[in-house]
C-alpha cells in the first residue's frame, strides 16, 4: 500500500494496476465490501460452512415478471433435479412471481449451494426459453437472460437468525401485497422441526 497507510486503512482510490482495497478496524483480516479484481471484475467471496444453514434469495432478471408462479410446474421440476443432485435440508421456501427465498441447511461435510442454484436456474431457463429470443451477447455466454446472474446468500449462525429468516419467508407474500394471510399463499412451504 502507499506511504502512511497502515493496516486497517481505507484506500478510496485504486492504485494503478491494483485492486481497490477496503479494510475495516480488524486490520484487514475481513474485507467489508467486495474487492475489485484487476480488469474491473468484482470478486465475491462466499462464506462456505459445511453443514451450515443459509438464507438465499434468487431473482429474475425482469423484476415485476410473474414467470416463477406462472410456470411453477417447470420450476418444481428444476428444483427437484437440483436437490436430487445437490441435497440439502430445506427449512422454508417461498416462491413469489419474480423471486424466491429459501432457508436451508447444507449436508454435513458439504457446501454446494452455488452448484445447486446454477443447476436449478439452468434447468428452469432451458425448459422455458425460446432460443430465438435470446440476445446474441447472452447466447455467447450460454445465458438466457431469465435469472439475475448472482444470488444473495447469508449464513445463519444462531437459532434466532434461522427463525427470523423463516419468518421472513412466511410473511413475504403479505409484504408484497399478494395475500392478506400467509396461509393463503400457495407457494410457501415451512418445515416444522
Amino acid at each position: 500500500m502507499g506511504k502512511g497507510l497502515g493496516r486497517g486503512a481505507l484506500l478510496l482510490r485504486p492504485l494503478p494496476g491494483r485492486a481497490e482495497i477496503r479494510r475495516g478496524p480488524d486490520g484487514g483480516k475481513k474485507a467489508l465490501t467486495p474487492t475489485c479484481e484487476p480488469g474491473g471484475m468484482t470478486a465475491y467471496r462466499r462464506l462456505r460452512l459445511p453443514g451450515g444453514t443459509y438464507a438465499f434469495t434468487l431473482c429474475l432478471e425482469a423484476r415485476g415478471s410473474s414467470l416463477l408462479t406462472d410456470r411453477i410446474d417447470l420450476l418444481r421440476l428444476a428444483w427437484r433435479d437440483a436437490f436430487r443432485d445437490f441435497p440439502a435440508t430445506v427449512q422454508a421456501v417461498v416462491i413469489l412471481p419474480d423471486h424466491l427465498h429459501v432457508v436451508l441447511t447444507e449436508a454435513e461435510g458439504s457446501v454446494q449451494f452455488s452448484e445447486r442454484w446454477q443447476r436449478m436456474k439452468g434447468r428452469f431457463s432451458h425448459a422455458i426459453r425460446d432460443r430465438s429470443a435470446v440476445r446474441p451477447s447472452l447466447a455467447r455466454r450460454r445465458e438466457a437472460g431469465i435469472w439475475q446472474r448472482r444470488f444473495w446468500e447469508h449464513a445463519l449462525r444462531s437459532p434466532d437468525a434461522v427463525a427470523e429468516a423463516v419468518a421472513y419467508c412466511r410473511t413475504d407474500p403479505v409484504r408484497h401485497g399478494l395475500v392478506r394471510d400467509p396461509a393463503d399463499w400457495p407457494y410457501l412451504t415451512i418445515r416444522h422441526p
